[in-house]
């Protein structure tokens, strides 16, 4: 039946959401362990419209491994709703680096809690 079928599409969705979420955090928890092995890194952020006009910013972190190669690491896209004025971008920057400092502990506390 349709109700059914509309139930088993929004689980599926649901899922598929919680899956990209559990991904994501395993991608960040890969990036923290690999900053905390460096002593240099940088976090840049690129502005741009995309196709709709709205303005978006991504924001990657570049750091030295071990071994001295540079790596750059995507973190995500953020939306500019607070316009593109220097502040409003530093803005954003701070907080994607605050969700990325969150996951740095969140990931400590599990390995707290293993031990």
């Amino acid at each position: 039946s349709k109700i059914k079928k509309s139930l088993f599409k929004f689980a599926l969705q649901g899922l598929l959401y919680i899956g990209f979420n559990t991904l994501a955090v395993c991608i960040k928890d890969k990036i923290i362990g690999d900053i905390k092995k460096t002593k240099y890194f940088s976090i840049m952020g690129d502005e741009a419209s995309d196709i709709s006009n709205k303005e978006q910013m991504s924001i990657v972190i570049r750091y030295l491994t071990e071994d001295m190669t540079i790596k750059e690491k995507f973190l995500e896209f953020v939306h500019c709703d607070e316009g593109t004025s220097g502040a409003a971008l530093a803005n954003k920057i701070e907080k994607a680096v605050t969700g990325l400092i969150n996951c740095f502990f969140v990931l400590f506390y599990r390995i707290l809690s293993a031990s």
